[in-house]
């Protein structure tokens, strides 16, 4: 009895031990672990959310001006603050892809993309960007942006998602300032629209159709718009049978 509590204790002290090792930290005012420190430098590595939220990080530090740069692990919860001003905020398409969407120069409600692989919106992203802005319109436009792509077929990220230039994203962390990365050669611009996607919102939650699990669907007799009935405005089947009214048509009524 006494020998094996003793080796379960000691099987538990070494998976502790093992345990605190991964989140030692490396740089601690960006959060970032040994572990992150070893995917960083592993050429066959990705980057991840702790790696993305510090470069956010150290570029919302040298662009003070400029709103977004949010914890990308909003996205999952779809709990993104509210943008109203021009923005900056690198996503997830929940399959391990990065990519950037901005309202830099953008008029309301219209989104620049910059995806190195992809050239429409999945509803993951959709999802995220209309979390983002929040808008009363009844649909969110996203311009697929000129992104360069790596010869040879493979991805290119934007801002610090190129493979080549993990070494100098890793200098940058270090430093604790976000530069431009080096170039062989002058850049070239990159402000051609390639692709259109919109992103239809609904609901009093501005969302996109097929984020909630077993979602309802109503239509205001009066507005037309269509409302989430059993997940947002917990609306019962039978008060939909004939003419109903949303919640802003009911005070207008």
């Amino acid at each position: 009895m006494d020998s094996t509590v003793h080796s379960d204790i000691i099987e538990v002290e070494e998976y502790v031990v093992k345990t605190n090792q991964n989140f030692q930290y490396w740089l601690p005012d960006l959060k970032l672990t040994e572990a992150d420190k070893k995917l960083l430098l592993n050429p066959l590595g990705w980057l991840n959310d702790n790696i993305i939220n510090a470069a956010q990080q150290l570029l919302k530090q040298s662009c003070p001006e400029i709103s977004g740069f949010q914890d990308v692990t909003c996205g999952v919860a779809l709990s993104f603050n509210v943008e109203h001003d021009e923005f900056v905020q690198i996503l997830n398409n929940c399959n391990g892809h990065w990519l950037t969407v901005t309202t830099i120069g953008c008029p309301h409600p219209i989104v620049s993309v910059y995806d190195s692989v992809y050239c429409s919106a999945g509803k993951h992203v959709k999802s995220q960007v209309a979390s983002l802005l929040y808008s009363n319109a009844p649909k969110i436009c996203l311009n697929f942006m000129d992104s360069q792509v790596q010869a040879g077929g493979k991805i290119q990220e934007n801002f610090f998602m190129i493979k080549r230039k993990w070494s100098y994203l890793y200098r940058c962390l270090e430093e604790g300032k976000m530069a431009l990365f080096p170039l062989k050669k002058e850049r070239r611009a990159l402000s051609k629209i390639v692709a259109v996607d919109f992103i239809e919102v609904h609901c009093i939650c501005r969302l996109p159709e097929g984020i909630h699990s077993l979602e309802e669907w109503g239509r205001c007799t009066k507005c037309l718009t269509w409302y989430h009935t059993n997940q947002c405005l917990r609306v019962s089947k039978a008060d939909l049978q004939g003419k109903w009214l949303c919640p802003n048509c009911s005070v207008c009524a």
